[in-house]
């Protein structure tokens, strides 16, 4: 295998790593301040997040179920449903779904061809937006303007509609979480929108 190939493996191998961090692990979230200091804020994985919005079955016993009446979110109970049964097709192994898609993920960036990696991530950049879209309905935006803090204007990522990779603008802005770069990850919420749009020169967004 030559140079090219190879650096093309790799690449393709840490976006499916990345791919399943993204949907499988604890999220670490950047808050920048006025004053210049930061903070962490840690969130549960996006797929533990969608079994929490199923609904309460899960979480109580089975006396407690039988003396309640369960309410369950459909469509977190289909998305999930469609998620367990992709899972499970592409791990083929037993145990939860970050079982199947962990063993799979190793049996991808086992291989020399590139292709199964990029099928594996094609699914799961897929289904955290399917989530994400599923718990926060969101108005987004992009601005074109350099990123404040490491100054990137534009990057390249993966239409979650298509798997296509397309060039966008780096700063991207929802109504929930604010402003986040989509190159280093800064994180500006939404209190501080104004802030940032004085910084950047232009008009806030009216979310």
């Amino acid at each position: 295998m030559g140079t090219v190939e190879t650096r093309q493996l790799r690449r393709v191998h840490a976006q499916v790593r990345r791919a399943e961090k993204d949907l499988c692990s604890v999220t670490r979230n950047k808050v920048v301040r006025l004053d210049g200091s930061t903070t962490w804020h840690a969130a549960p994985s996006l797929l533990n997040q969608l079994r929490g919005a199923v609904g309460n079955s899960g979480n109580r016993g089975t006396a407690a179920r039988s003396m309640r009446p369960t309410v369950v979110n459909v469509d977190a109970l289909d998305l999930l449903t469609d998620i367990t049964h992709g899972a499970y097709f592409m791990g083929q192994v037993s145990g939860d779904i970050e079982n199947c898609l962990r063993h799979a993920i190793r049996w991808a960036t086992g291989q020399t061809d590139p292709d199964p990696a990029q099928w594996i991530t094609a699914h799961l950049i897929r289904w955290a937006a399917s989530i994400t879209e599923l718990l926060n309905p969101l108005r987004r935006f992009h601005v074109a303007a350099p990123c404040p803090e490491c100054g990137t204007r534009m990057v390249w990522h993966t239409d979650p509609r298509t798997g296509d990779v397309v060039q966008v603008p780096a700063l991207h802005v929802d109504s929930v979480s604010g402003c986040t770069c989509l190159h280093c990850g800064t994180e500006w919420p939404v209190t501080h929108l104004e802030h940032l749009a004085a910084v950047l020169g232009c008009v806030p967004l009216p979310i």
